[in-house]
């Protein structure tokens, strides 16, 4: 159950600090914690959800599942945040005129999200970072002869 909580509450944790910290820099409240920022820590739920899916792959398999996975959590991120922004802040009409300039308009955005996914992925799930500890095999026990004198 720790474990549980620890996958979830870390990243939450790590968000909300984050957004702390925008609000005592900038002293902006609103910048800090926008009317939709539920979106974001919404999308960081389900990314750890997704990235749930890691403790499967092993080996020379397990870096590109990583970035898979990074991938996918980035698609729902982007799709799902901009959706909430466009429908919530954004002075575009509400038609799919309008959605479609929304999403455009974040690509630049979006672009160093995935390269930075993609980048972090392979790097901290390759070979080299893995660090899975592999029990030893127990040694069979030897049997001593009992010599009579």
């Amino acid at each position: 159950m720790a474990d549980r909580r620890m996958r979830f509450g870390l990243p939450l944790l790590a968000l909300l600090v984050s957004d702390l910290g925008i609000w005592a820099v900038t002293g902006q409240f609103s910048w800090a914690f926008p009317s939709d920022r539920w979106a974001a820590y919404l999308c960081t739920v389900v990314a750890v959800v997704v990235g749930h899916g890691l403790n499967r792959p092993s080996g020379a398999v397990r870096p590109f599942a990583a970035v898979g996975h990074g991938l996918l959590a980035e698609v729902i991120f982007f799709v799902v945040t901009n959706f909430v922004y466009f429908w919530t802040q954004t002075a575009l009409p509400h038609t799919s005129a309008g959605l479609v300039a929304c999403y455009v308009a974040a690509i630049p955005f979006a672009k160093t999200s995935f390269e930075s996914s993609i980048f972090y992925s392979f790097l901290l799930f390759s070979p080299l970072a893995d660090r899975t500890i592999v029990p030893a095999k127990a040694a069979e026990p030897r049997m001593q002869s009992v010599s009579a004198s």
